[in-house]
């Protein structure tokens, strides 16, 4: 099996203090980065296996929101619209809709993609 690409691998299997705050908030990045969003309705019963592993469950239908191609004039680019953008200026809009996260992550993961 081969390696995820760097920073990707580093973060994900290190032991860093960059690293260990990365996958603190993995679901974060995950947003900050996504090509697209879902609805759903959640499924909120308790997991039958116990208080383990927390399954994902979404009963009925499940809808993906991509947007346009390109965003609506003075709108932002979302989601797969901001991989279309000047590196650096796809930089500076995740950092800006995520001033929580290391703006130097962003800039490297934004490179590594």
């Amino acid at each position: 099996m081969h390696p995820l690409p760097e920073p990707l691998n580093s973060l994900l299997c290190g032991d860093t203090a960059r690293s260990r705050p990365f996958r603190a908030t993995l679901p974060r990045w995950n947003q900050v980065f996504a090509f697209t969003s879902i609805k759903f309705n959640m499924d909120n019963r308790m997991n039958e296996i116990g208080t383990g592993f927390q399954l994902f469950q979404v009963p009925g239908a499940l809808y993906h929101r991509h947007g346009l191609l390109v965003p609506i004039g003075g709108q932002d680019a979302l989601y797969s619209q901001s991989y279309l953008h000047d590196p650096s200026y796809a930089v500076e809009e995740r950092s800006r809709r995520a001033p929580d996260l290391d703006p130097q992550i962003v800039q490297s993961l934004t490179l590594m993609l």
